[in-house]
């Protein structure tokens, strides 16, 4: 594009690339935009790629997403980029089914690379673990030099809660990933499945090694989406929102708001973790800045607006704008089981069990997603505690002790601080078992 402004095909591209290696999203706009601008100088097929990346990335609108990339199919039914594209449109649907259709079809004509992500994320969504098991061999087998196998391979554990197993994979990577954002995936990764298993310090060892390549990379967004998950430990798994607040603030003291783009601000994160740490009115001057501050399209794109909302809301106190808030969420996202334990919060605070038992219900029953791990700190063991606090409270014996004991057998390996919470449910237990509390 140095060469050539108008250079359409380069710039969408560039865009690919820059969202792909998990870059500031700023130049990934910029760069869709200017295809987009440009697009009357491609031909027809280029054309309508560079239509439906835009409505898909730019300015949301997924029904001009579709028929853009299903106009392509109609010339070409075995294209394979809009394929991919169309399948990851019709997962943000939910419609698995579709997506899993297309991209196994592509695979059977030889695509490869991130159809098989596409399609891993379709059958896992659908619970499909034959399939999934089946998807995965053929991907490492296909490379087996290339990160991204590893990595879509790690969340498959992660979503079957098999984080242990993960480690090969993660191992793997350190080893021999070559792009930054594979290195920066491991420690990620590493952070929430010990955060999930109870392991703080350790959780937090490695989501400080992860906000530190972010740092290595030049992306304060990272260090700051990293800062809102240490802030959300201490607000949530010690019982101190104060000292959340106070983790929050010294991050924005090193990284102001104001010092990076807009797009790169992570919003709604901040404001979520400052409505759990007891701070509302902070968390409402974000969502502000957010409204006014970033485009609407990449607005509708983001359903985890209303994440930050309900929790401001429940902050609040006001349980019944919450439980709107988070609906809304659900309705909007393209996840198996986002959503479900903060509206079950939401029913708590409002004093309607059956509701809350409900929706934590179906937050266990579903599939994981390939982004359930980031989804389940903070959620999987309040879920399973909850299902075993409100069925005893039913007095349904059998689905307590299996409850409480999926929450026992997580946190089996808890630190110290937490073990309390442990020996409390235990002793719950024993004494719907009609036992003694083991010590």
């Amino acid at each position: 594009v140095a060469l050539d402004s108008g250079f359409a095909m380069a710039w969408r591209k560039l865009a690919a690339a820059l969202t792909n290696s998990l870059s500031g999203q700023e130049e990934g706009i910029a760069a869709a935009t200017k295809a987009y601008e440009n697009r009357d100088r491609l031909p027809e097929i280029e054309r309508y790629q560079t239509t439906a990346y835009y409505f898909w990335l730019v300015d949301y609108d997924p029904e001009k997403a579709i028929s853009a990339y299903q106009a392509i199919l109609d010339i070409n039914p075995d294209e394979p980029i809009a394929s991919n594209n169309l399948a990851l449109v019709w997962s943000e649907q939910r419609e698995w089914a579709r997506a899993e259709s297309l991209t196994t079809r592509s695979v059977a004509a030889g695509a490869g690379g991130n159809t098989f992500n596409t399609l891993a994320d379709a059958q896992m969504s659908q619970g499909k673990d034959a399939a999934v098991r089946a998807t995965m061999a053929e991907f490492l087998r296909g490379d087996s030099t290339n990160a991204l196998p590893r990595v879509v391979h790690a969340l498959y554990m992660g979503s079957r809660h098999w984080y242990d197993s993960a480690e090969t994979d993660l191992r793997w990577l350190e080893q021999h990933a070559r792009e930054p954002e594979d290195r920066a995936f491991v420690p990620g990764f590493r952070a929430e499945a010990r955060l999930i298993a109870g392991q703080l310090r350790e959780g937090e060892k490695q989501q400080r090694a992860f906000m530190a390549e972010g740092e290595r990379r030049g992306l304060p967004r990272d260090y700051l989406i990293g800062v809102t998950s240490l802030a959300d430990v201490q607000s949530l798994y010690r019982a101190d929102p104060a000292g959340g607040a106070r983790v929050l603030d010294a991050a924005l003291a090193r990284y102001p708001a104001a010092s990076m783009s807009a797009l790169d601000r992570p919003y709604v994160l901040l404001a979520t973790s400052y409505a759990i740490a007891g701070q509302p009115a902070r968390a409402r001057q974000l969502m502000k800045e957010y409204a006014a501050r970033v485009p609407p399209g990449l607005q509708r794109h983001n359903a985890y607006r209303h994440m930050a909302t309900g929790y401001i809301a429940l902050a609040e106190g006001r349980s019944q704008d919450a439980i709107a808030a988070f609906r809304t969420w659900w309705d909007e996202a393209d996840c198996t089981n986002c959503a479900l334990p903060d509206l079950g919060r939401a029913y708590d605070q409002a004093g309607q069990p059956d509701s809350a038992l409900a929706v934590y219900q179906r937050a266990a029953d579903n599939p994981g997603g390939i982004i359930t791990i980031y989804q389940d700190a903070f959620n999987l063991e309040h879920t399973y505690r909850r299902l075993g606090e409100l069925y005893e409270e039913k007095g349904d014996r059998d689905k307590a002790l299996d409850y409480y004991g999926r929450f026992t057998a997580l946190w089996k390996d808890a630190d110290p601080e937490l073990q309390p919470q442990v020996r409390e449910v235990k002793q719950r237990m024993a004494k719907l078992a009609g036992e003694k509390a083991t010590p």
